[in-house]
């Protein structure tokens, strides 16, 4: 059997990449067992460390590696944000309209997923709730890459001076209105971004705590 491994460099690659990864940050809530209080620790434990190491990925890829969108800059934080919003607000859609017609999941009808998901974005991705509320009003109708045409290369040092947080066609951070104004400082765009990732590993290290064992996690070379 040939292993498949995508290449990042095309949008084909990179877009399997997230599509895998969204799947790593959704997690427990994919776990039926989570639903009834029978989620074994092992299993949440793999859950975690799926969702760690893909953000660990993420933060490698965001300094090699530049995202075009359409022909602008873009930073590659939003580009793997928004395809995480437009993920899990296509399955709740597609929970609630499948609720009539697939078998239950025992303590998971559609209103409970749709807050699991809310809880969960709130907690781990507080910035996205507002573009959640705003989605969910009209909720994508596939799980994939929707967005406009990517182009990836190799980063450029210039290219954090010119990077946009947000989107053309859709707002992912609705109430930041400096979000795409260039003459936002560095520290003013990237400030929300550097508290949620710290905000991000503390939520993890509380969880490994929590399932009473020690877990190795690298974080710009110190080890958690």
């Amino acid at each position: 059997m040939e292993m498949h491994v995508p290449d990042i460099m095309t949008v084909e690659g990179f877009c399997d990449i997230m599509a895998v990864g969204n799947l790593c940050e959704m997690g427990k809530l994919l776990e039926r067992p989570w639903y009834t209080g029978k989620l074994h620790p092992d299993t949440l434990e793999e859950c975690l460390t799926g969702a760690w190491y893909y953000r660990q990925f993420q933060g490698w890829f965001c300094k090699h590696f530049t995202i075009l969108v359409g022909e602008t800059p873009t930073r590659g934080t939003s580009v793997f944000q928004r395809s995480l919003v437009q993920f899990v607000s296509a399955v709740q859609e597609e929970k609630y309209r499948m609720h009539e017609g697939v078998p239950p999941v025992d303590g998971c009808p559609a209103p409970r997923l749709h807050q699991e998901i809310c809880d969960f974005i709130s907690s781990e991705h507080e910035e996205l709730m507002d573009c959640l509320s705003v989605m969910n009003t009209m909720p994508p109708s596939h799980l994939g890459w929707t967005g406009p045409a990517l182009t990836i290369r190799h980063r450029q040092q210039i290219d954090t001076l010119k990077e946009v947080l947000d989107f053309d066609d859709m707002e992912l951070f609705p109430n930041r209105k400096a979000a795409n104004d260039p003459s936002s400082s560095e520290d003013e765009v990237s400030l929300a971004t550097r508290s949620q990732q710290k905000k991000s590993l503390e939520t993890l290290k509380r969880k490994y705590k929590d399932l009473g064992r020690r877990k190795w996690l690298c974080v710009d070379d110190k080890y958690y």
